[in-house]
């Protein structure tokens, strides 16, 4: 990652263990889940949308989120992680994605956990 790319921030939709967001901004990373932006309870098309607004990755462990980007909506990326998927395993993941890419490398793409 070059020095003057914008460093990944991350959207947690609010299925997401909120140890994960806690875990994140510890080491220094930018996260916001659907609790802080007052979104809980809202359709996925539409967290999807805030994320992209805000440029953020959005994070999920809901398949829906998968089928809606299927049909082409402009995402800043996605990160899916199957229901059940050990904490710290999503953890390491997204401190990867957040030391490898920058925030121009994740849009639209989707990222398996």
């Amino acid at each position: 990652m070059s020095k003057d790319a914008e460093r990944v921030k991350f959207y947690l939709d609010e299925h997401v263990d909120m140890d994960i967001a806690k875990a994140l901004r510890r080491r220094g990373v930018d996260v916001t889940t659907a609790q802080d932006e007052k979104q809980r309870k809202t359709d996925d098309a539409l967290l999807i949308e805030t994320a992209t607004q805000q440029g953020r990755v959005f994070v999920t462990q809901d398949a829906d989120a998968l089928r809606i980007a299927s049909r082409g909506v402009q995402h800043a990326g996605i990160s899916y992680a199957p229901q059940g998927t050990p904490i710290g395993e999503i953890i390491r993941a997204l401190l990867l994605i957040y030391d490898a890419t920058d925030a121009d490398g994740m849009k639209q793409q989707i990222e398996y956990i």
